[in-house]
């Protein structure tokens, strides 16, 4: 960390850090922001599920599961 570096700064730069902020406010959220929060999320799920079953398939490649998602 750089020391001019603000404390929001580190936090918002933080992928858990910034997860933890929007489920935080979401009960502050109104319905339709909920609903692109909502699909934000599923899409960062998605995207980190894909990365981690690349993972296994290239490190692990005998990993029992993995051959269904090649």
């Amino acid at each position: 960390m750089n020391s001019k570096d603000s404390f929001l700064q580190v936090i918002l730069s933080d992928e858990e850090s910034m997860h933890a902020i929007w489920f935080l406010t979401y009960m502050l959220l109104s319905w339709q922001m909920k609903f692109f929060v909502d699909g934000m999320f599923f899409i960062w799920a998605y995207i980190n599920t894909c990365e981690w079953f690349d993972y296994l398939n290239v490190k692990h490649p005998n990993f029992p599961i993995v051959g269904l998602f090649s």
